[in-house]
């Protein structure tokens, strides 16, 4: 028996004894596909600054209310893994944790922050595998980066 998706199982195989009666024994299963959900699918960070780190936090600082979440519905641990984001002279990000295992049915809180090094609108996506996923989940994350802005005046004679 091979399954490829999910699906329940109740068959009845015969087993044949030599010299005997054959057997039937019933095989019940359940094959099932990880259930994983991000719980935001953006995070706008509004006006940033370049050059100064921005951290999204579950429950603490400004962007709070935007916290990260990978929730498992399913029954089955599910391992899952975010891409690195690591563009000099672009754009840094961090999440801790980077990768692990979520346990059936329950979530894990995910913090986020990034760097940026350019001005203007900011409009990355931020992706997460998870095994046996067949999609990646993920998010856009957009600000409005001001960078280095320099004034001066000159003495006139």
């Amino acid at each position: 028996m091979r399954c490829i998706t999910e699906e329940t199982i109740d068959e009845y195989l015969e087993v044949m004894v030599d010299e005997g009666d054959s057997l039937f024994v019933q095989v019940l299963g359940e094959v099932q596909k990880p259930k994983v959900y991000l719980n935001r699918q953006e995070i706008d960070l509004g006006r940033i600054y370049a050059g100064v780190r921005e951290v999204v936090e579950n429950d603490v600082g400004k962007y709070k209310t935007q916290s990260l979440e990978l929730v498992n519905y399913g029954n089955l641990p599910a391992h899952f893994k975010w891409e690195d984001k690591n563009e000099k002279n672009r754009i840094l990000s961090n999440f801790e944790p980077s990768e692990g295992t979520i346990p059936a049915k329950s979530k894990v809180r995910i913090t986020f922050d990034a760097t940026v090094f350019i001005g203007g609108q900011i409009d990355e996506l931020f992706m997460c595998d998870v095994e046996d996923l067949e999609l990646p989940l993920g998010f856009e994350l957009k600000a409005d980066a001001f960078g280095l802005n320099v004034a001066y005046l000159t003495a006139e004679e």
